[in-house]
């Protein structure tokens, strides 16, 4: 069985980088949903950190037997930074490039 998870996703280049996107993000979600929320407590949730942080979740998702991880990145249905989509390609590559590549039970009875 293939079993998925689906993730807020946030990646920061850095530490600082990743406090400048949780200030643009919190700024941008309409309603102020996120504004009673700590840095440290919306970063423990979800795929959120820096590009080997991001690597690291991946990957101890990955041990637990999660084989897709479904990406909202910054908040369901909406996107508030594109590059974004860059920094989740580059961590993906890191993780594939430290883990083995067999397919999945699905892939291989096509």
């Amino acid at each position: 069985m293939l079993r998925s998870v689906g993730l807020t996703t946030v990646i920061g280049t850095d530490e600082a980088d990743l406090h400048r996107r949780w200030t643009r993000l919190r700024d941008w979600v309409p309603g102020g949903h996120l504004d009673e929320l700590s840095f440290d407590t919306w970063r423990s949730r979800g795929l959120i950190g820096t590009p080997d942080e991001v690597r690291n979740r991946l990957t101890a998702w990955e041990r637990l037997g999660i084989a897709h991880v479904v990406c909202a990145l910054g908040m369901p249905f909406g996107l508030f930074d594109d590059e974004q989509i860059d920094l989740l390609a580059a961590a993906a590559r890191r993780v594939e490039a430290t883990t083995s590549t067999k397919p999945h039970a699905q892939e291989e009875k096509a």
